[in-house]
């Protein structure tokens, strides 16, 4: 795949061997086009226009990191996705998502001739309820396990499984709290989708972080709209 003039390109009077309009151009797409880099060696399928005769075989390069072997049927061409493992060095510190070029190359000449972006997303970098599910991929909130993730059978109650905002278990804002140094106060906060602990589960606590020293005193649910922090004392030094 180059631009030259015709008389020097190989076979040119071959069909689609040679253009010279932007219409004739080899057209790639790709389905499914997002994989989550927990799935391993997904199978993708490519329609591809425009293309020349493919007798001699394909492979879909994944930029330079890995080639998976092409099989074509009824103007499709199948390929997997990178396993778990090949997935690692494309994936790795990228956020929650990696846009990379799926490529295909010919057997015949060893060449790449056409590309076609693939997205590569990893729930697992969102750290909040409300992050996880307003993403642009489908990530699941376990609320019993605050984690993000593309299975939602890694959630590990059905009911702990959030795909909503409106879901999210969060607290809500609230007018500023004070609290006179050494006077022990309960504080109660308002929230929405306070989960009950499952069985075997710990209860809440309230954690508080106040000049660089770490707080944890008992919580008390009273329901999923309300939550109380327990018997807190704070001591400025």
């Amino acid at each position: 795949s180059r631009c030259s003039r015709k008389d020097r390109c190989e076979r040119a009077e071959e069909p689609q061997r040679f253009t010279m309009r932007v219409e004739q151009c080899v057209q790639l797409s790709v389905q499914p086009d997002t994989v989550s880099v927990t799935m391993s060696e997904v199978q993708l399928v490519l329609q591809a226009q425009n293309v020349p005769n493919l007798f001699a075989g394909v492979n879909c390069s994944f930029e330079d990191y890995v080639e998976t072997e092409g099989h074509i049927y009824g103007g499709q061409i199948f390929c997997l996705s990178p396993s778990r493992k090949d997935v690692v060095p494309i994936t790795q510190n990228q956020g929650d998502q990696r846009v990379i070029k799926l490529y295909i190359k010919s057997k015949e000449t060893g060449k790449k001739f056409a590309s076609v972006d693939l997205v590569f997303y990893n729930c697992s970098v969102h750290q909040s309820c409300l992050s996880c599910v307003n993403g642009n991929f489908p990530c699941h909130w376990c609320k019993y396990r605050h984690m993000c993730t593309q299975d939602a059978s890694d959630c590990s109650f059905q009911e702990g499984r959030v795909n909503t905002s409106e879901e999210c278990p969060q607290i809500l804002p609230s007018t500023q709290i004070y609290i006179p140094a050494g006077v022990m106060r309960p504080i109660t906060l308002l929230a929405q989708n306070l989960p009950q602990p499952q069985s075997g589960q710990k209860n809440y606590e309230c954690i508080f972080h106040i000049q660089g020293n770490t707080l944890s005193v008992p919580a008390l649910r009273f329901n999923s709209t309300s939550i109380q922090c327990q018997k807190t004392v704070v001591r400025h030094e």
